[in-house]
């Protein structure tokens, strides 16, 4: 009997009206306030050394609820089995908690020596995380529009992903080559995202800004906000 149902991402509006036959369903994506999570060089530095992560390694992150869909056990095979070259591979941290840690953690000590996972558990502030990472990965199976992304955006962060939810929608049109679809290569072209974006610091830097361009634009808290009331306000006048 609701007179409305919002949804934050395309993919659930699609399903919300296809499936679930909702006459009136928002669209009002998530936002967030930009400018918590603006890139700041002390506080990576460090969030690096509490975490015992070399000042000069370069960073992979992942952020999330450890649980099954998000599968980071993927993006721990892809990075281990992408062809970095020598000791050009990134140090993944993976800041969050769930039911999936241990597994993961024994996928990562299967590794090699020369591919570093750090777990930081569940952290309440995610904003010095951000400014330590040089590029965010996202490999879950399904997704909406993930908060983590819009926060790595605001910081600058560039982005290697499934393409699920609304990643690809979100990201700035340039990061799109980045996001690698579903299927049975996935790994393998997650890892060669991984060996491109990591390897080229002028391609992260130009993803960066744009992407906290976007953020700024597109998917800012006082603009969800005003949806959110408008939606209020015309069901209140119905």
């Amino acid at each position: 009997r609701a007179t409305d149902v919002v949804v934050p991402s395309r993919n659930l509006a699609r399903i919300a009206r296809e499936t679930w036959r909702l006459p009136r369903v928002p669209l009002i994506p998530n936002g967030l306030d930009a400018g918590r999570f603006s890139r700041n060089a002390d506080a990576g530095r460090a969030f690096r050394a509490l975490h015992g992560i070399p000042d000069d390694a370069l960073v992979l992150g992942a952020v999330g609820h450890l649980r099954p869909v998000k599968n980071l056990g993927r993006l721990i095979r892809s990075l281990a089995d992408a062809p970095f070259d020598g000791d050009k591979r990134p140090h993944l941290v993976i800041v969050g908690d769930g039911p999936e840690r241990a597994t993961l953690a024994r996928i990562a000590e299967a590794r090699p020596e020369d591919v570093q996972v750090t777990f930081t558990g569940h952290l309440e502030d995610l904003a010095p995380a951000y400014s330590a990472f040089d590029v965010l990965g996202i490999s879950s199976d399904s997704e909406q529009l993930p908060i983590s992304l819009l926060e790595a955006m605001a910081a600058g962060v560039p982005v290697v992903a499934t393409d699920v939810g609304d990643v690809s929608a979100t990201l700035p049109a340039e990061a799109r080559r980045h996001v690698v679809p579903l299927g049975p290569g996935v790994e393998r072209d997650l890892g060669a995202a991984l060996v491109e974006l990591c390897g080229n610091p002028e391609r992260r830097a130009e993803l960066g800004a744009l992407g906290a361009a976007r953020v700024r634009e597109v998917y800012a808290l006082d603009a969800m906000v005003a949806a959110y009331d408008r939606v209020y306000e015309a069901a209140r006048k119905r």
